[in-house]
């Protein structure tokens, strides 16, 4: 579920969604009782390839509306930020 909320604190222009995602699906037995199944996490690998997929479809997106030339060789498997100190949280 989502709600998209559009002004801020102070009633200024900010649109913004919240959004509640279940982990897990609810299932009955067959007595009748429900439960909650949680759902695993996805690995390394599912988020990579969500991030190239989302990536591609940016950019093309992009390239389409003009924003970005169609020659523009943007590689997305590289993170420029990645290996700088500071610059992103990282799993330890």
């Amino acid at each position: 579920m989502t709600a998209i909320q559009r002004f801020g604190g102070g009633l200024q222009t900010n649109t913004h969604f919240h959004t509640l995602v279940l982990e897990g699906v609810f299932a009955t037995a067959p007595d009748g009782t429900t439960r909650f199944d949680l759902a695993p996490p996805p690995t390394d690998r599912e988020v990579a390839r969500l991030l190239a997929a989302v990536g591609t479809r940016i950019l093309r997106l992009l390239r389409r509306r003009g924003v970005l030339a169609a020659d523009n060789a943007a590689d997305l498997t590289t993170d420029p930020l990645a290996d700088a100190p500071g610059t992103t949280a990282r799993a330890t």
